[in-house]
C-alpha cells in the first residue's frame, strides 16, 4: 500500500517544518516570550473549552462554539473526551 508510504513521509515533512518554525521563532523572538506566549495560549484554550463544557452540561448549543452534546459526559469543542482532558492538563499545567 503505497499510501501508507506517502502518509509517514508526509509526517516526516510535517515534522520538518515544525522544527524549522520553531528554530526560526527561538531566533526571532527568544525561548522566554515563546514559551510565554505558547503556555498563555494553552491556558486560553483550556478556559475556552471550559466555558464549552460547561455549555455543554446546561444543554446550551452555540453553532460553530458548542457542539450539540450526544452519548455520555461532555466533549468541549474538541470532539472526544479523551482529547478534552488532554488538552485540560496542557492548559493546567501551562499556568505554573
Amino acid at each position: 500500500f503505497y499510501q501508507q508510504s506517502l502518509l509517514y513521509c508526509a509526517y516526516l515533512i510535517f515534522a520538518s517544518v515544525l522544527i524549522v518554525t520553531g528554530k526560526y521563532l527561538v531566533g526571532k523572538v527568544g525561548r522566554e516570550k515563546l514559551f510565554y506566549g505558547m503556555a498563555t495560549g494553552f491556558a486560553l484554550g483550556a478556559l475556552a473549552q471550559c466555558v464549552s463544557g460547561l455549555l455543554q452540561w446546561q444543554g446550551v448549543v452555540m453553532p460553530g462554539f458548542t457542539p450539540l452534546l450526544h452519548g455520555r459526559g461532555i466533549y468541549g469543542n474538541l470532539a472526544q473526551q479523551n482529547n478534552l482532558t488532554d488538552y485540560l492538563w496542557l492548559g493546567g499545567l501551562s499556568l505554573t
